[in-house]
């Protein structure tokens, strides 16, 4: 255990985004995705009757909603002051997502698997559970987000000669 904790504690993290508004939106992810992982993590440990980890991820499950319920409130603000940017960034972001354990977990290939193939998270459970709700909370859909960038043809009429 001391070597492992060595292991993860020896990377550093990166920040993914440069900017204050897409870290804000990053987090709402994350923080939500986590807790859901949490959450899962413990339907496992009340299946080996560990109550003590049950327990205790429980609570950590429940700080991580309180984490992103303060970051979609950011998010909120940021789509009432910019809704276009702030659109333009939640797809950027999303395009672009990844957990922080991909990088700070060693042989996360391995344990990435372990922890698909036990249903405990997956881009399909994101995707579900993280990613429709956060964009419905917002206001928004993947629809929205997809229709971004898309020009529409000018509507002013040719010049006559």
């Amino acid at each position: 255990m001391n070597e492992f904790t060595e292991q993860v504690l020896a990377h550093e993290w990166n920040l993914p985004f440069q900017t204050p508004r897409q870290m804000m939106i990053y987090t709402t992810f994350q923080e939500l995705s986590t807790g859901l992982n949490y959450r899962n993590l413990r339907r496992k440990a009340i299946e080996q009757n560990d109550e003590a980890l049950s327990t205790a991820l429980s609570h950590i499950a429940r700080d991580e909603s309180a984490h992103y319920q303060f970051f979609q409130d950011g998010v909120k603000l940021y789509l009432k002051e910019d809704r276009d940017g702030t659109m333009e960034d939640i797809k950027f972001v999303l395009s672009t997502f990844r957990m922080p354990a991909h990088d700070l977990i060693p042989d996360w290939e391995h344990r990435g698997k372990v922890i698909v193939g036990q249903n405990i998270f997956s881009d399909r459970i994101f995707f579900k559970d993280i990613m429709r709700p956060i964009l419905s909370v917002l206001g928004t859909s993947r629809r929205e987000l997809q229709e971004l960038g898309k020009t529409t043809p000018e509507l002013t009429p040719a010049l006559e000669t």
